[in-house]
């Protein structure tokens, strides 16, 4: 969620900003994931993340082609005599943690990797948990994630594939 606060330098010139006061057509879509309020003054603005399908009017999104849509709306809308700057944030590859498949690729990736094999990486074991620092107990949210995504070789199979369609598509 948004914090609560906003810090005092959050007033200064964002990049954006800074692009459209040098007269460029400035455009943001996808996730904007600072958490803090987006006030910045854009041309184009669509912040679309926290979910892998959706049905929005009459279609069943994926999150990859909404953030692609948007993106292409932005460059057939914008005005064809100004230099642009569009920043397309797509919000695959994240996880969706309320849901137990975690990485929810579209259906037209699912043959992608699947005849692969992903390594597990050597500092997967218990042995390498143990020497992490203090601050690494089984309580911390990463902790949590690793267990629900990679604990078990067809648990890391399954998710790391998944990933990896996502950031494919």
């Amino acid at each position: 969620g948004q914090l609560d606060y906003v810090p005092d330098n959050w007033s200064e010139l964002s990049f954006y900003e800074l692009l459209k006061e040098n007269g460029y057509h400035v455009g943001h879509a996808g996730k904007w994931g600072i958490h803090l309020p987006f006030h910045k003054n854009l041309d184009f603005n669509v912040e679309d993340d926290g979910w892998h399908y959706r049905k929005i009017g009459k279609k069943l999104w994926h999150i990859t082609e909404k953030n692609e849509a948007d993106a292409l709306r932005f460059l057939a809308t914008r005005p064809k005599d100004k230099p642009f700057f569009l920043n397309v944030a797509f919000f695959a590859t994240h996880a969706k943690d309320s849901d137990i498949r975690q990485y929810m690729p579209q259906e037209s990736s699912m043959e992608w990797y699947k005849d692969d094999t992903i390594p597990v990486p050597p500092t997967a074991t218990q042995e390498a948990w143990g020497k992490m620092p203090y601050f690494f107990t089984n309580e911390n949210e990463g902790r949590t994630r690793w267990g629900v995504r990679y604990s078990n070789y067809t648990l890391h199979q399954t998710m790391m594939k998944n990933y990896y369609r996502m950031a494919t598509e």
